[in-house]
């Protein structure tokens, strides 16, 4: 049990660490003096007005954001490392990593720093889901998929109070 509500607790981590930049955004572009199109490079949606009702891997001028390239090319990456040294150990890795490169990211203001931190973060962030999939796959066996249904429910979950919490702020 104490497993399990670590995984819930610490993929809402995750979803924190994954989605505060967008509710962060119009201030960051308040203090930074960056415009829209300028920080599309760090996150697909600052080109936008509004998120679109399902995901897309570029912004309107069909660039893929940093993060989105990163994440992607870390999800294939760690893949094999998870098999390689357990879902424990790097879930819980990829938990702090981005923890760090999320306060790391406050000490910048130009767009090549956001960047930067902005790619160290989602490719610690690729390590959570593969590894709360091996962690939970040897919990239900042959019905991997009935449990990573569940443990998907986290991401809205997670989302839901990241942005309540994140917009009360504002």
């Amino acid at each position: 049990m104490v497993v399990a509500v670590t995984l819930i607790m610490g993929y809402m981590g995750y979803y924190f660490n994954r989605s505060n930049l967008s509710v962060a955004q119009n201030s960051i572009l308040l203090d930074t003096n960056i415009t829209k199109t300028e920080f599309s490079v760090v996150l697909r949606y600052a080109a936008q007005t509004s998120p679109p009702s399902f995901p897309l891997f570029v912004n309107k001028k069909k660039k893929c954001s940093v993060g989105y390239g990163v994440y992607a090319a870390g999800k294939f990456m760690n893949g094999f490392i998870i098999e390689a040294f357990g879902g424990r150990p790097l879930f819980l890795i990829g938990l702090l990593g981005s923890a760090v490169f999320t306060l790391l990211f406050t000490f910048f203001n130009t767009v090549a720093g956001f960047s930067a931190m902005w790619a160290c973060n989602r490719f610690l962030q690729s390590v959570g889901w593969g590894a709360l999939v091996k962690v939970v796959s040897a919990w239900y066996g042959s019905q991997v998929g009935f449990a990573c249904a569940q443990k998907r429910i986290l991401f809205n979950f997670g989302a839901t109070v990241n942005r309540s919490t994140a917009r009360s702020w504002e």
